[in-house]
């Protein structure tokens, strides 16, 4: 597809993907290829490859396919005992595109008698069901709903079928029937991490939370349902633990399928004891797993082997227990007193890699010591002939299966063709009889051929960048969710496709959010155009290998894919091939504070409004709630933003981000020069403080922003850097600051908007409030003032006689307060004094010290890791100083007997020394940061 194609007839092409025909009659179902297989900017050799890869040709027939990303790895099927039953392994062996439609196993034992076949697929079915044990059990229905939710909201039908409605989508991958295939807890384990038995990330791990797993294995495995095999007795009453029942007459009895908490009338103030018996085989260790909400305990033949007691949410403790062979009693107590009703008791050890132990539990001793007629029966030499078969028949060429410590070796009596000698008339691809059969369409195998043509004849041509980027995109699916625009076309996004009856096939309905008047851009996943320029590389990274979730009004979960071949190379790939051009170079003669305060400016509701549709932290946006202004500059690189701000739209057609410099036009002409790039950079270095970025003027709507005019306003109250016994001072000059009056010390200053009060004003007024405004000076943390000091390292622990006592504060002719404090037998008046200098909002204090006794005063006037000391030659008294701190504060000290570097732990501090054998001092001191 060339870029020169309108959008709309690019955007017609990529629709087309999306068939609303089923694909054919055991069809291994590809999503890369079921979505593209009818359009033809994606060649034939391309899909063709792209299904040598995921059909996993390469296991047998040696050779390069060309593609990209490795080929997928066939499920890992080691203890595989322990995750499937054992039931199913037989039917899967016999007829795969039978036991599970699309599936990509190819029936290999094609060509023999169904006698052979019947034989054959019993013993590997023997065999595989030996490497461990698995069992039946009742889907929790407490959670089915919650799975239910989960499963169409967080992205399970991106790539699978919806299950609340009779809907089949042609580029859905099929479940099967899974409740033939699994139990609950090795459905759970798959969940929670398929990349265990599928490394090759196709299946990707989502962002699961808390009984996230188990909700949607429950879901999914609704209808299956045990036998009752517990017995329960059932309690009411109010308890914070959990209570002695036997001095307790329960509210009712009976037999339960599981530990199933809602078996009473109560969701709340209710207690419930669940008893039965379990059988083991043989002397083993056990490990015993309980979660409850609330409080639960585990007694095995009268001893507690697990304590969860109490009150709390979703908790789980864990302990392990040998038990000798035999039948053993087992007690499971639980109590609920409020919010949710949960409870699970999990086993592992000896046979078992996770049950679930309700499903191991009978209800008398008689029924724990009679075997169940309808368990599997296991037949040891079938399991011996079961692995000669699944060595013979090339199961090993792609399987990874260890018996014990020994990995199984592939027996084969064939040597498989490379794929540069095949013979695309014969074998696989032309049906033979006793060839593999993959159950390949017309149209799969005419471009299987083609990709087989390809490699026999390379037609080398021009390097493209965005090529292996796209083969990955359609490999992992990538496409289901997200559109991505580059020169080779414009591919994927959530959509729906009408068809000739009218009825709509897709996936936009199971695409949701919290935010309706945000349209797709709060629903839909992000447009990958450019990505690579877009996002930060370790971001990047971490997207792929742990997964995230930057728009929390988004539903769907962006999963984890990890995989080295995911993570590493794609980013570097997409690093490559997304490289902007032409990106503005620009030139500040401002200082930085200044550039924030003019980003800060900008972001507020006097200017772009930015904070109309955005959120910063914690505070909603006054509008829609879209993605953060605080996570900016841990996401984005800087060249992309400079580049989005100047129209958006070239990044995502139809976004409802706005042109704020329409035809790369400032509205500010009087900022910077009226330089749109450097108003956009300005904008940039504001953000790149991200959350302890001052917040944006205008946020605050319905707050209690407290604002100076004609005097000062006092805010006393916990104040972030400034203690919990903070006074706060707002001026109209729009200089404030933070005293401590605990160490008596000036902690913070800073400029523009004051404070808000709303913390504090409603409610319980938990927490520390930071400062409002901008260009934050944190001072010294720590005492600063000290009598007749002469020692070369700051004290960071000081006697209780050596601190100082703060006696409150008066105020002058202005209302400005004059914070009054004493340091030993000197007494201080500290007078704050805000002043302005080029429209910058300044402050000054003036000192006066009176001493009974003490002859010099040593002040802690800044730390940092660079100091520098002048005298003030402009002041024409030798003991007036200038100290610059770090390049980024200068104050000017007047009245000093000295000021000296000495060390503060691991920083550098300027010292003042007052001469005090007068009995009294004055100084005063000037910010400028």
């Amino acid at each position: 597809m060339k870029t020169t194609l309108s959008f709309l007839a690019v955007l017609i092409c990529s629709l087309t993907s999306f068939s609303i025909l089923s694909a054919d009659d055991h069809e291994p179902v590809v999503p890369g290829y079921q979505r593209f297989k009818e359009v033809e900017d994606v060649p034939d050799h391309q899909k063709g490859t792209l299904l040598l890869n995921e059909l996993n040709c390469t296991s047998c027939h040696a050779g390069e396919s060309g593609w990209s990303i490795e080929p997928k790895q066939a499920p890992i099927l080691s203890g595989i005992g322990n995750r499937l039953l054992p039931e199913f392994f037989e039917s899967f062996v016999l007829d795969p595109h039978a036991a599970k439609p699309g599936t990509t196993m190819p029936n290999v034992l094609a060509g023999k008698t169904e006698q052979e076949k019947k034989q054959i697929a019993g013993s590997i079915g023997q065999f595989l069901a030996s490497t461990g044990k698995t069992t039946h059990q009742s889907s929790n229905t407490a959670l089915v709903n919650k799975g239910r939710k989960l499963y169409h909201a967080i992205g399970c039908v991106a790539c699978h079928d919806p299950q609340n409605k009779d809907t089949h989508i042609a580029t859905s991958v099929p479940l099967g029937d899974l409740e033939k295939k699994y139990s609950v807890a090795g459905l759970i384990k798959f969940i929670q991490n398929p990349q265990h038995t599928r490394p090759s990330s196709r299946m990707p791990q989502f962002k699961l939370y808390d009984q996230d797993a188990p909700a949607i294995a429950s879901y999914l495995l609704r209808n299956v349902v045990i036998e009752s095999k517990i017995n329960f007795a059932y309690y009411e009453g109010t308890w914070d633990r959990i209570p002695d029942f036997d001095r307790l007459e329960p509210k009712d009895t009976g037999i339960s399928g599981g530990f199933d908490v809602l078996v009473g009338k109560r969701k709340d103030n209710f207690a419930v004891v669940y008893s039965g018996f379990w059988q083991t085989t043989e002397k083993q260790t056990y490990k015993f797993r309980i979660g409850s909400d609330d409080g639960s305990k585990l007694i095995i033949n009268g001893k507690t082997v697990v304590d969860n007691d109490g009150i709390h949410g979703v908790a789980f403790k864990e302990s392990e227990l040998e038990l000798a062979a035999g039948i053993h009693e087992v007690r499971v107590e639980f109590f609920e007193k409020g919010g949710g009703e949960v409870l699970t008791v999990e086993i592992s050890g000896g046979d078992y890699k996770s049950a679930d132990l309700a499903t191991l539990m009978r209800a008398t001793k008689e029924e724990a010591a009679t075997p169940n007629d309808a368990a599997y029966q296991y037949d040891a030499a079938m399991a011996t002939t079961g692995k000669e078969h699944f060595q013979t028949l090339g199961c090993a060429k792609c399987h990874e299966l260890k018996v014990g410590e020994t990995l199984v070796s592939s027996d084969v009596g064939y040597s498989a063709k490379p794929l540069k000698e095949l013979d695309t008339t014969k074998g696989c691809l032309a049906g033979a009889p006793n060839a593999p059969d993959f159950g390949l369409s017309k149209h799969q195998v005419q471009c299987l051929t083609s990709a087989i043509n390809r490699i026999k004849d390379p037609k080398p041509g021009a390097v493209n960048l965005q090529t292996p980027v796209h083969e990955k995109f359609m490999t992992l699916n990538c496409y289901a969710c997200h559109n991505r625009e580059s020169e080779l076309g414009i591919f994927g996004g959530v959509v729906d496709v009408t068809g000739d009856s009218d009825e709509v096939f897709g996936r936009k309905d199971w695409f949701g959010g919290n935010q309706a008047e945000m349209g797709d851009e709060g629903q839909h996943p992000p447009s990958l155009k450019s990505v690579g320029a877009k996002l930060k590389i370790d971001w990047l990274e971490r997207v792929l290998e742990n997964g995230n979730k930057s728009r929390p009004y988004m539903k769907t979960r962006m999963p984890k894919f990890g995989g080295k071949n995911v993570y590493g190379e794609l980013v570097n790939e997409l690093v490559a091939a997304d490289k902007l051009q032409n990106v503005p170079v620009v030139t500040q003669t401002e200082s930085m504070k200044d550039l924030k305060k003019h980003g800060r400016f900008l972001a507020g509701e006097e200017a772009l409004s930015c904070i109309k549709c955005h959120t910063f932290g914690t505070f909603n946006a006054t509008g829609i709630q879209a993605i953060s202004l605080t996570t900016m500059k841990n996401r984005l690189n800087k060249d992309w933003f400079h580049v989005y701000m100047l129209k958006p739209s070239k990044f995502r057609r139809g976004t409802r981000m706005p042109e704020s410099w329409p035809g790369g036009k400032t509205f500010y002409p009087d900022m910077l020069d009226g330089d749109t790039d450097k108003q956009i950079d300005a904008l940039w270095a504001y953000l790149s403080d991200g959350p302890s970025a001052p917040k944006p003027k205008g946020l605050l709507i319905g707050k209690n922003e407290l604002r100076a005019t004609k005097t000062p306003v006092i805010y006393r109250n916990f104040i972030e850097g400034a203690g919990p016994r903070a006074i706060g001072v707002g001026y109209p000059e729009l200089a404030n600051l933070a005293f401590d009056a605990q160490d008596c010390r000036m902690a913070l200053m800073w400029q523009e908007n004051f404070i808000d009060a709303s913390r504090h004003w409603t409610a319980r007024g938990q927490g520390f409030e930071p400062p409002l405004g901008e260009n934050v000076l944190s001072l010294p943390d720590s005492i600063v003032f000290a009598n007749d000091f002469a020692g070369d390292q700051w004290p960071t622990d000081w006697a209780d006689d050596k601190r100082p006592k703060f006696k409150g504060y008066r105020f002058d002719e202005n209302r400005r307060p004059v914070f009054m404090y004493t340091v030993g037998d000197v007494t201080i008046e500290d007078h704050p004094i805000p002043f302005v200098i080029d429209d910058r909002p300044l402050l000054n204090r003036k000192f006066k010290f009176k001493s009974s006794g003490s002859k010099s005063l040593s002040y802690l006037v800044a730390v940092g890791d660079k100091i520098e000391i002048n005298d003030d030659i402009t002041s024409g008294n030798p003991n007036d100083y200038i100290v610059s701190v770090d390049g980024k504060l200068k104050m000017q000290i007047t009245n000093a007997t000295s000021i000296k570097v000495i060390k503060r732990d691991e920083k550098s501090a300027a010292v003042a020394t007052f001469d005090l054998s007068s009995g009294s001092a004055t100084s005063k001191q000037s910010y400028d940061w």
